[in-house]
């Protein structure tokens, strides 16, 4: 569904409208601006005060327009600013450091609440994987989810709002990074990295190396763990709602159960 001229209109904007690639085939640019429908008004209220509120420091992220009345949301869709940039593959010290910025900014908001209700397929999977509701899935994922979970141990956590999709940082040559989709979670922030980790190693060919850029991270090996049966949880969750074929991708998450079991059973 495409924003309506009427919906347009009333943030001001005029242009060609045109889809853009990526995430729920739900945004849209218009000249310089996104048009982005809500899934969800109450975390996406949640997500536009909480983003004016943090200082950009090491980081961009979109500034949310207002509406001739006043309001964030018409019809069930929002506008922002778009953000000059494109997604590269590598880049871990650069992508660890706008994470790590982006956190520290985050560190002081509370938890929100919101979260607890949430059960769409990645916040079901993300609940499992921490050990908040009991696993179910497809009996392909089986055998990979019972690996991970035989390596989990007990952890320390320290949780705060972070960006639980970190794979969404854009690169110019001229301006600080950008953070586009903000995901929120409540979980440690060295999660977000453990993810990034994980996503690199399946889609995007990172070799074992990449994890020397993250030797120094508490509790990495668990962190790891919860990262890979998060992922390969949620294809359960996206298997029920789009068919069979999420379910195929199981075969990249292979190498990686792999190696992040032989860590975490070789740690003390």
């Amino acid at each position: 569904m495409f924003p309506s001229k009427q919906v347009i209109a009333s943030f001001g904007v005029r242009g060609n409208t045109r889809r853009l690639t990526g995430g729920q085939g739900t945004t849209y640019l218009v000249g310089k601006t996104v048009f982005k429908q809500v899934e969800n008004e109450v975390v996406t209220r949640w997500v536009i005060d909480t983003l004016a509120q943090i200082e950009q420091r090491g980081f961009r992220i979109p500034r949310f327009l207002v509406s001739t009345s006043g309001e964030f949301l018409v019809d069930g869709w929002v506008a922002y600013d778009f953000l000059p940039g494109t997604h590269v593959k590598g880049r871990w010290i650069e992508k660890r450091g706008v994470l790590d910025a982006f956190h520290r900014s985050l560190k002081n908001v509370s938890y929100p609440p919101f979260l607890e209700a949430r059960m769409d397929p990645w916040a079901r999977a993300d609940k499992m994987a921490w050990g908040e509701m009991i696993i179910e899935c497809h009996s392909w994922l089986q055998p990979f989810v019972n690996k991970l979970t035989a390596e989990i141990k007990p952890l320390q956590p320290l949780n705060q709002v972070i960006q639980g999709d970190p794979g969404n940082i854009i690169f110019t040559e001229d301006e600080a990074p950008a953070i586009i989709d903000f995901s929120p979670y409540w979980r440690p922030a060295d999660f977000s990295l453990a993810v990034l980790i994980v996503d690199a190693l399946v889609w995007e060919d990172a070799t074992n190396s990449i994890l020397e850029y993250f030797r120094d991270v508490r509790q990495l090996n668990q962190l790891l763990v919860r990262a890979e049966l998060r992922r390969i949880l949620e294809l359960d969750g996206l298997h029920r709602i789009y068919g069979r074929d999420c379910l195929d991708e199981i075969d990249k998450h292979k190498p990686t159960v792999e190696l992040i079991c032989s860590m975490a059973a070789a740690a003390p």
